[in-house]
């Protein structure tokens, strides 16, 4: 896939085709991180999480785990 650098303002710009979008579950609004690396130009989703989110992502995320009997004067 071949594209052209276009002039934003003072900017430079990309513009992705509507079918990598789709692909890769961008939309208008999306975050993204930007960042060379060997000469190449990386932009890959930003990851961010909402609190919401990461409270979501914990729920039944681990098991019980038997940790033996009390010494001491542990309450439970």
């Amino acid at each position: 896939m071949t594209t052209q650098i276009s002039q934003w303002g003072n900017s430079l710009g990309v513009r992705l085709p509507k079918t990598l979008g789709e692909y890769l579950g961008l939309k208008k609004g999306t975050e993204v991180e930007i960042y060379e690396k060997n000469g190449a130009i990386i932009i890959k989703k930003s990851k961010k999480y909402t609190l919401e989110k990461l409270l979501n992502m914990s729920k039944d995320s681990h098991e019980e785990v038997e940790t033996g009997n009390t010494e001491g004067k542990e309450e439970w």
